[in-house]
């Protein structure tokens, strides 16, 4: 079931009175929405469906002046408390400031902590290059790369598990597609950890992860699906940090001043520091997954709009209505199917029924000019928006020249 039809509903359709009927409503399509074969491990766009998302009792989210949620369609986030700054000159939602939906949203089930009695350390010598695993090691006591230097995990099936790594001052941590524990990971200033190869990485974290002054996340691939970071304690993002990432925190996730998170972000307090910014990215959620927690979506991505075809009509008529006809159909290699399809006619979106991947609707018109807009989503939450007009004139005046 595709969710972003029926959410965007919910958030610019149900006025605040209603949120009780919207609380249950949700919880019906979120049960509706997990495949019996798949009951325990749901799609992890549940958990990053607006970009910014808080779990457990008492969560919140606060926006600090001119901090922003970038890129999402939704203004309505899923959280207890929602702050925004009162003198921000930008809005935390982009065009418009964000509200909460009243309700949290649901959480990764931490499972067991994957750790080392290892004791064995590797330390990077300054300006120098090694590569980890190279004798299939894969559990380490410490490994420390000394500034300037880098450190390459060679791929592996199975999971890395560190006890500390420690990433020094300008140095590069190169990471291809797997799964890394690491119980404490010290990062220092305008480091960077880069994603290697084809894949994701996931990086689970036992304590709290600090991230620091101009370091990077990702930022070689700048691709969101490339990079999952769980936390089991909080997360701090600092001053000039840059990730490309979706995160998952226990507790807080901290921007700090101009930090930048591309991706999504699932935590129980979530704050947003001065100039911060969150840039939520819907398709590459739709690819991420943290296993065991939840999976990406069954299909290859769909990252095509539908095709839309109006029939030919005539835009000056002295009819009364308009017949209008047409085909829409989703194409590309990886095509998920048409979704929703509606049509606005004097302010009220009328849902359309096809056939076939045709349809016909009957359309009103006015004396004078006359405006009907299309909206078609298709299953992978991919949207167009077009508008047309037709002029009503009165009989004689259909072929005047102006």
């Amino acid at each position: 079931m595709n969710m972003s039809p029926l959410i965007s509903f919910l958030n610019n359709f149900f006025s605040s009175s209603r949120k009780t009927f919207i609380h249950f409503f949700i919880g019906l399509i979120f049960i509706g929405s997990i495949s019996p074969v798949f009951a325990a491990l749901p799609y992890c766009t549940d958990f990053f469906g607006t970009g910014i998302q808080a779990h457990g009792a008492d969560n919140f989210i606060r926006f600090n002046y001119n901090a922003q949620l970038l890129n999402s369609e939704y203004k309505n986030l899923q959280t207890a408390t929602l702050i925004n700054h009162k003198w921000s000159i930008k809005k935390s939602c982009g065009t418009e400031a964000c509200e909460t939906l009243g309700i949290s949203a649901q959480d990764m089930t931490p499972g067991p902590i994957l750790e080392t009695t290892a004791t064995n350390e590797v330390v990077v010598p300054l300006k120098k290059k090694i590569i980890l695993g190279a004798n299939n090691i894969l559990e380490y006591g410490k490994v420390v790369v000394t500034e300037w230097s880098t450190a390459v995990f060679k791929p592996q099936i199975e999971p890395y598990v560190i006890t500390e790594l420690v990433v020094g001052y300008k140095s590069k941590l190169q990471m291809p597609a797997g799964e890394y524990w690491i119980s404490r990971l010290r990062l220092e200033v305008e480091g960077r950890i880069d994603v290697i190869g084809e894949g994701q990485v996931t990086l689970y974290v036992t304590d709290s992860l600090w991230v620091p002054f101009n370091f990077k996340i990702n930022e070689n691939t700048k691709d969101a699906a490339k990079m999952a970071i769980y936390t089991f304690s909080d997360s701090n993002y600092y001053t000039g940090s840059k990730t490309f990432a979706f995160v998952r925190s226990e507790g807080e996730i901290i921007l700090n001043h101009r930090a930048a998170i591309v991706g999504g972000v699932l935590g129980k307090f979530i704050t947003l520091d001065t100039e911060s910014q969150i840039v939520y990215d819907p398709a590459a959620a739709r690819g991420i997954t943290f296993a065991p927690y939840c999976r990406a979506w069954p299909f290859p991505l769909d990252t095509e709009q539908p095709v839309f075809i109006l029939d030919q009509y005539d835009e000056i008529t002295t009819q009364d209505h308009l017949v209008l006809t047409g085909t829409i159909i989703d194409s590309g290699e990886y095509a998920s199917g048409v979704g929703d399809v509606s049509i606005n006619i004097d302010g009220s979106w009328i849902p359309i029924t096809l056939t076939n991947n045709a349809f016909s609707i009957n359309v009103p018109l006015e004396q004078g000019d006359n405006w009907f807009s299309f909206l078609i989503y298709d299953l992978a939450g991919n949207e167009i928006f077009l508008s047309y007009y037709a002029s009503r004139v009165l009989a004689g005046e259909e072929n005047a020249s102006y």
